[in-house]
């Protein structure tokens, strides 16, 4: 009999306020499944699907007919290579059964399974596919199988399917409205795919997609990992079955720990999947540390829930508020030994002190030409700085061996830091890579080549993202081709000989993609070893890929400036800056309250349902997550509506910073944020009714889930607009619904990264340009203490004059510059770094700015 029922138990006395675990719909709280199903046996599944699945880390399911003899001759189904067979499963693809001649006859379900089970005789369970869709076998099936996909069923199956032994299915490979349809409630896309075909006459039967069809496919499935679980048919099921099975009780409960029991009632020979589970941490608990049955598990900390994969049956859960390790630590990479059997290196783990830690960390590779380590000087004291700055510093002395050797050692390091973040007091969202010469080779590999099957999974560590948040590359190697390439990190990587294929694979400017995380680059003019168009190549690169990035080049340095060493602090101040525009380190001159946080908001429509509402604005709850993922408007069919949405912070405050916070769910395939407004300003307006706009934006740049940062003149407002006239691209499970929609908006009265308030006569010279990077005109806003002459000019990175803004006699106090991007004679000028100087008698300020396309 097929139940569906989960329990949550609460029982003993309760001191302390808990809250209980709960499943998610899908692994990793992903919002649909897809599984891709192929009947057959035709060669082509073989000659295309196996490699193009391969190449992307996708597994399948493969229902085979079992008899030696082929069928349907026109078809040119041919019998099964058992081989082959044994070498998919044991890959990871799933083999289920599809009868011995395609019949649908009862006759041939159970010869068939017995056929399968002799070839896999550990396999506990089987999946099956009616022959034609026909199910006049359902009985015998049920008998034998766990449940079993149909054909003449279409459409997307339930999170719940109604009829086990009936799945829906897509006859071909799914459209985007399939996925949005998936995605839309949380179901589950099976895709039944016959023959795939990369000529004519290779396939001759329905259910068939061209070669290059099936390869966009597999590409659009890929970039919307962030969403949907890829797995085989039974794993998918079996997921479902615990998932709606499961039963958890709270059994002890103190102010230092909980204890859960977790079990279902099924066979645990068949149901023995991890589910993901969630919860909101304890009050007052910043951390924790998670163990079933003594073994660790791996929690993700956001913000205030914890999430992780446990067992049903597998022992009770055990969850410990966090105690941090005396620091410096030591943590293991490998548990289990590296992927070559040897014995790994550990993490040297520098957690940032308690009260100053803002819940970052940055892995740091030092440099040495991948032939040594420099652990001192751009390993250990490199996080022992990042300590005094609030951020962990995590040492990774990756071993000094051939590729992938040192990539292995990266992706796990990001997973392993991932797996330890809440137990270490990290948020996951803040998990970023440094590195050296050499080790910034490394760094911008493992953040160019994040999800590259480098090495086969050693545990459920393995499962988590190894994509860093976000990057620093200080004086790095990055090309491996003339006259960029430094040969002695190649060789000692590569050899002396390697393959033009390998060194492009190698050469992370050519790896850049706009998902690649946001960059820092510093490099010094006078860099004698690492040439300083490593560094450019790479920049330039990001702002091809539109990817956010910022090149600082030094004129003196040399090769190896460290950020303790008070001789050369410039870098070390820029990249601090740098990661406090991502709102990575909290840092601000003066810490202001968010003053939006719970206020009454109104917009021109508002949308209440489904985790979306005016309150979830301002709930503190900077990204989105299920059950709070922001405001959102009403839907248009096109881009050009007129949309606003308001904050009243219910008297007149002194503003001079908004920060607005995308969408971090549903990022489009090249990591842009959806709904994020194109035109829109910025509005204040006090009690009095008097409007002030405090910005204006024509064209804005898709966010790519960073904050945005809005600084303006110090005003007196009570109500805090986004008015949008030209609305963002539309997200992925709904492309043809145009909306405003915000995860978070935040107003401050503050001095963030030394941004002026208003100034009166006798203050301090300042200057400020946002938005930074900036499409299609940069705002530059300065202050004069006293009336006096003054030139503002802008200059490219080679020192070139670019045009004059400003060159007069000015007043003291406030005052406002736009550069539209154009020369002295009117000529737009090229993408890439500007810098702004403002020039009085007494004194020159400079300020970098960033035009992409």
């Amino acid at each position: 009999m097929f139940l569906y029922f989960i329990t949550l138990v609460v029982c003993a006395v309760m001191v302390y306020p808990q809250t209980i675990p709960t499943p998610t719909f899908w692994p990793g709280s992903k919002t649909a499944a897809v599984s891709l199903t192929y009947d057959d046996n035709h060669p082509v599944q073989l000659k295309y699907a196996v490699p193009e699945m391969a190449k992307r880390n996708v597994k399948g399911t493969f229902f085979i007919v079992t008899g030696d003899a082929g069928w349907g001759a026109s078809y040119q189904w041919q019998p099964i290579d058992w081989n082959q067979a044994i070498a998919m499963a044991d890959s990871g693809h799933e083999i289920g059964g599809h009868a011995v001649t395609h019949s649908p006859s009862v006759s041939e379900v159970r010869p068939a399974l017995d056929s399968l089970q002799l070839r896999f005789p550990g396999k506990k369970w089987w999946t099956w596919a009616y022959p034609g869709g026909n199910s006049d076998a359902m009985s015998e099936v049920k008998r034998w199988c766990i449940s079993a996909r149909g054909w003449n069923e279409q459409g997307i199956e339930d999170n719940v399917p109604a009829n086990p032994y009936l799945i829906k299915t897509i006859g071909n490979v799914g459209t985007i409205a399939d996925i949005e349809n998936a995605v839309n409630k949380s179901g589950w896309l099976v895709e039944t795919i016959h023959c795939i075909y990369g000529s004519s006459g290779e396939c001759s039967l329905g259910s068939t997609a061209a070669l290059g069809d099936y390869i966009a496919h597999l590409d659009t499935l890929s970039a919307r990992r962030s969403l949907l679980w890829i797995a085989p048919y039974g794993d998918v099921f079996r997921y479902i079955q615990e998932r709606e099975n499961a039963t958890i009780t709270l059994s002890a409960s103190d102010a230092m720990s909980q204890t859960f029991s977790f079990t279902d009632t099924l066979p645990d020979s068949i149901y023995n999947l991890p589910l993901t589970l969630s919860m909101s941490l304890p009050a007052g608990w910043t951390g924790c540390k998670i163990e079933q049955n003594g073994k660790g598990l791996s929690p993700v900390l956001q913000q205030t829930r914890v999430m992780f994969d446990a067992v049903p049956d597998n022992g009770p859960i055990v969850l410990s508020k966090r105690t941090l390790p005396a620091s410096p630590f030591n943590a293991t990479l490998w548990d289990s030994g590296t992927p070559e059997s040897g014995s790994g290196p550990d993490l040297m783990v520098y957690l940032a002190p308690q009260g100053r830690a803002n819940g970052a960390a940055i892995i740091v590779c030092p440099g040495g030409g991948y032939g040594t380590l420099k652990i001192t000087e751009e390993g250990t004291q490199v996080a022992q700085w990042l300590n005094t700055q609030g951020i962990a510093g995590i040492v990774l002395p990756y071993r000094l061996a051939r590729h992938p050797v040192p990539l292995e050692d990266g992706q796990r390091a990001v997973r392993l830091v991932r797996a330890k973040a809440a137990e270490w007091g990290l948020d996951t969202a803040k998990i970023g890579i440094m590195g050296f010469s050499a080790g910034g080779h490394l760094a911008s590999t493992i953040a160019t080549h994040y999800n590259d099957s480098i090495y086969a999974a050693t545990d459920s560590i393995d499962r988590l993202s190894d994509r860093p948040s976000f990057q620093l590359l200080i004086y790095p190697v990055i090309s491996f081709w003339p006259p960029l390439v430094h040969t002695g990190s190649m060789t000692n990587l590569l050899g002396g000989s390697p393959s033009d294929s390998m060194r492009n694979y190698l050469s992370n400017d050519i790896q850049v993609k706009p998902s690649t995380p946001p960059a820092f680059l510093a490099h010094a003019l006078d860099d004698a070893t690492v040439p300083i168009g490593n560094g450019q190549a790479f920049y330039d690169s990001c702002l091809s890929k539109h990817v956010p990035a910022e090149f600082h080049i030094y004129p003196k340095g040399g090769h190896g400036f460290y950020p303790y060493d008070s001789t050369i602090l410039l870098w070390a101040k820029d990249g601090l800056g740098w990661l406090s525009k991502l709102d990575i380190t909290n840092e601000t001159v003066d810490s202001g309250s968010n003053m939006a946080l719970g206020k009454p908001v109104t917009g021109s429509s508002l949308y209440e349902s489904n985790g979306w509402g005016a309150a979830k604005l301002v709930d503190g709850i900077l990204t989105s997550i299920p059950g709070s993922y922001g405001y959102t408007s009403a839907c248009h069919a096109t881009p050009d509506a007129v949309e606003w949405v308001e904050v009243d912070l219910r008297q007149d405050m002194i503003v001079n910073q908004v920060k607005l916070y995308s969408r971090t769910d549903n990022l489009n395939a090249d990591g842009e944020s959806p709904s994020f407004p194109v035109d829109f300003t910025i509005q204040g307006r006090n009690q009095a009714g008097i409007i002030e706009t405090l910005f204006t934006a024509t064209g804005y740049p898709n966010p790519r889930n960073i904050v945005q940062v809005f600084d303006c003149n110090a005003v007196s407002i009570r109500y805090v607009r986004v008015h949008a006239t030209l609305l963002g691209n539309a997200p992925i499970d709904n492309t043809s619904c145009r909306r405003l929609q915000l995860a978070e908006m935040e107003v401050y009265n503050n001095n963030p990264m030394g941004i002026q308030r208003t100034v009166r006569p006798g203050q301090a010279l300042h200057l400020a340009v946002c938005p930074n990077p900036f499409n299609p005109v940069s705002h530059i806003n300065f202050t004069l203490p006293i009336t006096g002459y003054v030139n503002l000019s802008v200059y490219d990175i080679s020192g070139r004059l670019v045009k004059t803004l400003i060159s007069r006699e000015t007043g003291a106090g406030q005052h406002a510059v736009i550069w539209d991007a154009t020369d002295a004679k009117g000529r737009k000028v090229s993408c890439g770094v500007y810098v702004y100087l403002l020039k009085t008698q007494k004194k020159t300020l400079r300020y970098k700015s960033v035009l992409i396309e």
